[in-house]
């Protein structure tokens, strides 16, 4: 089955509450990685997922730890895509049910996932009360979040009241994840959002902050396995 008869469409996108949804039917991916955490769910049908640990096949649901590389294979079947910032009230419900951070590997059944795609699950966790980050970070995320340009270190280092060293550091402690790494998760969730409401993906690109359409597919493939292309359709 050729790559281009591959569905991908943006069922939900949440990005004040830091998850989306997205519905995939028969598709490949070559190996990739990203920063959230990843629940894969399947209705309809079975899947193959392989990562450098293992290979598992005829599967309908597994649990993916934040920067896991891992491949798909989903033919003649219908997946649900979780994709959940770990920061977020909902990451953090995810970790501390399922510990994805201790693993070496994915999860494959991880008990009662598909209630976390009925909607239930998502709400009770918003509202959960977690444990949350060092405040001086969590400044500096929200200002991240809310605002289109891509801030420096240096513009966030004044924001957190740190040297730029020291605020590298605690980011990375804190959040397991680099400035850098995270600004640009964060252009990349702009830039799906565009899409979601039917800008081209050289506009919202551009609207998201890359350079230039050819560095935003180019994330996207590392992010995602796929060309963005193929990947988004609404």
């Amino acid at each position: 089955m050729n790559l281009k008869t591959l569905i991908m469409s943006i069922r939900q996108l949440n990005l004040e509450d830091g998850y989306g949804i997205l519905v995939k039917s028969n598709y490949q991916t070559k190996s990739h990685r990203h920063y959230a955490i990843e629940a894969v769910y399947c209705r309809d049908g079975f899947f193959d997922i392989e990562t450098k640990e293992t290979k598992y096949t005829g599967i309908k649901s597994v649990l993916i730890p934040s920067w896991l590389p891992h491949s798909f294979r989903c033919y003649e079947a219908a997946c649900e895509l979780l994709f959940v910032d770990p920061l977020s009230r909902v990451g953090k419900i995810i970790t501390e049910i399922y510990a994805p951070e201790e693993k070496q590997d994915v999860i494959v059944h991880p008990r009662q996932i598909e209630l976390f795609f009925d909607g239930r699950y998502l709400r009770e966790s918003i509202n959960a009360k977690t444990n949350g980050v060092d405040a001086r970070i969590h400044e500096c995320i929200e200002a991240i979040e809310s605002n289109t340009e891509a801030l420096t270190v240096k513009q966030l280092s004044k924001i957190a009241c740190l040297s730029e060293s020291r605020l590298a550091h605690l980011f990375k402690e804190e959040a397991g994840i680099s400035v850098h790494q995270y600004i640009l998760w964060k252009k990349m969730c702009l830039a799906v959002s565009q899409v979601s409401v039917g800008e081209s993906l050289t506009s919202s690109a551009h609207f998201a902050g890359f350079a230039d359409s050819a560095h935003f597919h180019k994330v996207f493939s590392n992010m995602f396995g796929v060309n963005p292309f193929l990947g988004l359709k609404v």
